[in-house]
């Protein structure tokens, strides 16, 4: 076992080879380790500086803090940010990469990390919980070792949920080879229809964070527009995940990751995608459209321009929706990924110990 370097601000030392980092200040300070990590575990964006960051920051009411394991460098080898929302009857603890529903890996370089790391996230719930059980996640399978994760503590099990429906180049560069015909029905109606009514559309996408940014207010009243518009209350009328929302795509468009996609009907917004070019896939983060252009299926319209777009690239090739939200109203799909919930069962209801109290 290695030996663990001196105890520093803002870092509870405890036995077995992990640490519990408190405190934003501290979890920023672990950034530079933190990319290093998610490149040596080809990890998805959703575990990355920027997504996991931006959500501890803009959480205002929440305790953020973090499980690490380091290595004989003393770099990281296997890590896990959490979220801890105060409550009136119990805390509520989240996955930092998860919070708002999207899934993100465990990170571990090698087995014995991800060993680590599941008892020492075990230590630090039961220290600081008198619940019977918590489920973290979702969280992707697929990476960090998940199996010797689990074997750390009898308490920690997996149980799948709805998988993510993916696309998959296979042969075909072409979005419509791999269209439902109803599917190719709806874009050629919509199609149809714009000639049909004289109407004109333009179609753009852009990476620069400048040109991003400055339309987030457009596009942050298009998407609570469309939810209000069908009957339901928005994500983004919870000012938590409002807050995440701007943070998480101020940040991501900084580091390069975020790319905007638009369709304009007489040069107005009809729809946008926004996405995520991460490691060979690119990923759909949102989308929606501008509820008095439905009549042409602008967001369908953009969909296809953007998976073809992704088929054609030969840096991508898979196009992910990034969660397991109504699958039957996707453009396409020809694959799914799996999806865990992670369920950590405590051991018997006792005190919290006051060394290893997670607190802001």
């Amino acid at each position: 076992m290695s030996t663990l370097p001196a105890e520093r601000s803002g870092l509870d030392r405890l036995h077995q080879g992990f640490e519990v980092v408190q405190g934003l200040g501290s979890l920023q300070a672990l950034g530079d380790d933190l990319d290093r990590l998610t490149s040596t575990c080809g990890a998805s964006a959703t575990a990355g500086r920027a997504w996991v960051f931006a959500t501890v920051a803009a959480s205002s009411d929440a305790r953020p803090w973090a499980v690490i394991v380091r290595g004989a460098d003393g770099g990281l080898t296997a890590a896990v940010f959490l979220v801890t929302i105060p409550g009136r009857a119990a805390d509520t603890v989240w996955l930092a990469g998860s919070l708002m529903g999207h899934r993100s890996p465990i990170l571990a370089a090698d087995e014995d990390a991800a060993h680590r790391l599941g008892l020492g996230l075990m230590h630090a719930l039961e220290a600081r919980t008198r619940r019977a059980w918590i489920d973290l996640g979702p969280v992707d399978p697929s990476s960090g070792h998940l199996d010797a994760f689990l074997a750390a503590a009898p308490g920690i099990s997996a149980f799948p949920v709805d998988p993510v429906p993916v696309v998959r180049r296979r042969g075909s560069s072409d979005v419509d080879d791999y269209l439902s015909p109803g599917m190719s029905r709806t874009l050629r109606k919509a199609r149809n229809r714009l000639r049909g009514d004289g109407r004109t559309s333009r179609m753009e996408a852009t990476r620069l964070p400048d040109e991003i940014l400055g339309r987030l207010p457009e596009l942050d009243a298009c998407h609570r527009d469309r939810d209000h518009t069908q009957g339901r209350l928005s994500d983004l009328d919870d000012p938590r995940n409002r807050r995440i929302w701007f943070a998480r795509l101020r940040r991501l468009a900084a580091a390069g990751l975020l790319e905007l996609a638009t369709i304009s009907i007489d040069d107005d917004l009809a729809a946008y995608v926004l996405g995520l070019v991460d490691r060979g896939v690119y990923r759909v983060l949102e989308g929606h459209l501008v509820t008095r252009y439905a009549r042409y299926a602008p967001g369908r319209l953009l969909e296809a321009a953007v998976v073809d777009r992704a088929l054609k690239d030969p840096t991508l090739g898979t196009v992910d929706w990034m969660t397991s939200r109504a699958p039957d109203r996707l453009l396409c799909s020809n694959d799914l990924e799996p999806v865990v919930m992670l369920r950590l069962g405590m051991t018997a209801p006792r005190p919290a110990d006051p060394r290893y109290e997670i607190s802001g």
